[in-house]
């Protein structure tokens, strides 16, 4: 009896990269160079991290979260399954009880050299599942 604690991630942005010119004090030459931000996206549950990696121009967020959907479903022996609809991952528990409020978080990582902000984020519904039941 009971019910599955369940909770979700919303991965947010898009793609950015900028040109630089690589060779600043070479007047007259330039030296451009385009780069991509690149990082990775993480989402923690129950003390199991799971993490996808982006910088190419055809990542969207609706295919990081799939890639994310699939990493938490590729592990046979993981207490939790996920589905995805666009960029949004709904996470639940494989069993029942208000023990499987398990701890959810996100983190992310991103080219810091050129960039002030990630391209991507996630965004977790809470802190935890929620509404597991005994």
């Amino acid at each position: 009896m009971g019910t599955p604690g369940t909770g979700s991630v919303t991965v947010q942005g898009s793609p950015v990269s900028q040109t630089f010119n690589m060779c600043p004090n070479s007047y007259p030459y330039h030296c451009p160079a385009t780069i991509p931000d690149y990082g990775t996206i993480s989402v923690t549950v129950a003390n199991e991290t799971f993490t996808v990696s982006y910088g190419s121009s055809s990542d969207t967020s609706a295919s990081l979260a799939t890639a994310l959907a699939n990493a938490i479903n590729q592990q046979t022996l993981s207490p939790i399954s996920a589905s995805v609809s666009g960029s949004k991952i709904t996470i639940t528990s494989t069993i029942n009880g208000a023990a499987t409020n398990y701890p959810l978080s996100t983190s992310y990582t991103y080219n810091t050299t050129y960039y002030s902000y990630p391209a991507f984020t996630a965004s977790a519904s809470g802190a935890s599942l929620t509404g597991g039941t005994d």
